[in-house]
């Protein structure tokens, strides 16, 4: 098992949407072999603008290598 975090943020203020977005990730990587994995997470997501929509949510992943 693995914990993750990531932050990011997005500036949009000077363009045509005229937003500016925040997220934060907190989630849990299980790996399934050396090569697979399945990520779990939930985003938090805060935008500020004209035409701000937040949409936090939960993101589910499989992934694997060869």
């Amino acid at each position: 098992l693995e914990f993750v975090f990531r932050y990011d943020l997005l500036n949009q203020k000077s363009t045509l949407t005229g937003t500016n977005e925040r997220r934060s990730t907190i989630g849990l990587n299980y790996w399934v072999g050396p090569v697979s994995v399945v990520k779990i997470a939930y985003e938090f997501d805060h935008q500020t603008g004209p035409n701000a929509a937040a949409t936090s949510g939960v993101l589910v992943q499989f992934a694997t290598g060869f």
